[in-house]
């Protein structure tokens, strides 16, 4: 395992918390998502206890490799180490399950994990509706999004964004306006929401004033970021 990590000191090596930094620099990678999972393990084995910081990390590196059994696997170690009601834990859960490859199999585990919350925010709703909208359920996405308006839970850009892909992937344009009006009563954040407007009407091909829609957003985008 120290090669695994060339340089750095025994002290770095038997420190959770700074090994939990290192597997977030990895996690972050496009390439080297597998290397956090072989910190995490080397960490249990040197006897080193995860904390709450510990999984999120481990599990944002488990979504992008999109194994389901990994996954399975690190959730088994979350609830071992009593970490299953902390809610950044459950919320990547949720994430982690909805980017697992295998078809709807990982959105089925995701919706477990979200509906045994004993307490969600806005994060957690956006990560199943997001997650409804990544397998094509569209229809369950904008089903969830009700009701997350009827539990009073604010959403945010990003939950509106797979609210209007939703949209666009049932074709409901009238759905599509309906939410571009929600988003500019509640004044949701609009720097990425714009983009998606336009798509929403754009790819329908079926308003006029598509290209105004999305122009009366953009005004308000100071950037884009990325999800």
């Amino acid at each position: 395992m120290f090669n695994l990590i060339p340089g750095v000191s025994h002290s770095y090596n038997s420190n959770s918390n700074l090994q939990a930094v290192l597997m977030w620099s990895y996690a972050q990678t496009n390439n080297l998502k597998a290397k956090a999972i072989d910190v995490y393990k080397f960490m249990l084995e040197r006897n080193n206890l995860p904390n709450k910081f510990t999984y999120p990390f481990v599990l944002k590196a488990c979504a992008g490799i999109g194994d389901l059994n990994l996954g399975k696997s690190v959730h088994g170690s979350v609830v071992k180490f009593g970490f299953g009601d902390e809610v950044n834990v459950q919320n990547t859960l949720v994430h982690m399950y909805c980017c697992c490859r295998g078809g709807e199999g990982g959105v089925e585990f995701a919706r477990k994990v979200f509906d045994e919350m004993s307490k969600s925010d806005s994060v957690s709703w956006s990560a199943m509706i997001g997650g409804y909208v990544r397998v094509g359920r569209s229809s369950d996405a904008i089903s969830l999004f009700r009701e997350m308006q009827i539990k009073g839970v604010c959403p945010d850009e990003i939950t509106m964004v797979s609210v209007l892909s939703a949209c666009t992937g049932l074709g409901a344009l009238e759905l599509g306006k309906w939410v571009e009006s929600y988003v500019e009563k509640e004044s949701v954040q609009k720097n990425m929401v714009a983009y998606t407007v336009g798509g929403t009407y754009g790819l329908q091909h079926q308003d006029e004033n598509a290209a105004g829609m999305s122009s009366s957003f953009c005004s308000h985008v100071s950037a884009f970021f990325s999800l």
